[in-house]
């Protein structure tokens, strides 16, 4: 989630500190239910890498609108 935040240039875009970004992706994953057999840290992670990847697809690029 970090490597594509910096990637996106979101922390700096909303003016996250780095270590309050950690701080808090850290206590959210430790407070995902770990006996739920679908809605855990491993899915949040993986609905976070598959947006990313969405989003960067040719398709959804805007920039020859403008």
């Amino acid at each position: 989630m970090y490597a594509i935040f910096q990637e996106r240039d979101l922390l700096k875009t909303f003016r996250i500190p780095v270590d309050t970004f950690v701080t808090y992706v850290m206590t959210l994953e430790d407070h995902y239910h770990g006996n739920v057999a679908y809605h855990n840290s491993l899915h949040a992670a993986d609905v976070c890498q598959s947006t990313h990847v969405l989003l960067s697809t040719p398709a959804l690029d805007v920039s020859h609108l403008q």
